[in-house]
């Protein structure tokens, strides 16, 4: 009795190990809901960051949606952008 309880609860345990182990999904992301892949503009912040980070630390700040800069499987979110400047306001003053 006590073998067949052994088998019964190994062959359990075997089966629930089996199907526990779920594989992860490859993210389907739509990529056209985002900003277009040349986000080149001259706005009076990207004006802002030009002449307070960009010419004088030579820190290129990146705040629009690129697709390029992370890979397919992330599913990345683009910031406000008017939380930049404040942002960045901050990282400046320390």
């Amino acid at each position: 009795m006590k073998k067949n309880i052994f088998k019964i609860f190994a062959l359990l345990l075997i089966v629930v190990l089996a199907y526990s182990c779920k594989k992860e999904d490859p993210l389907n992301v739509d990529f056209s809901q985002y900003n277009i892949d040349n986000p080149v503009a001259n706005t009076a912040l990207d004006k802002w960051l030009t002449t307070t980070f960009l010419d004088e630390y030579n820190i290129d700040v990146i705040y629009r949606y690129n697709r390029f800069y992370h890979g397919d499987d992330r599913d990345v979110a683009s910031v406000k952008v008017d939380k930049v400047q404040a942002q960045m306001q901050t990282v400046l003053e320390g």
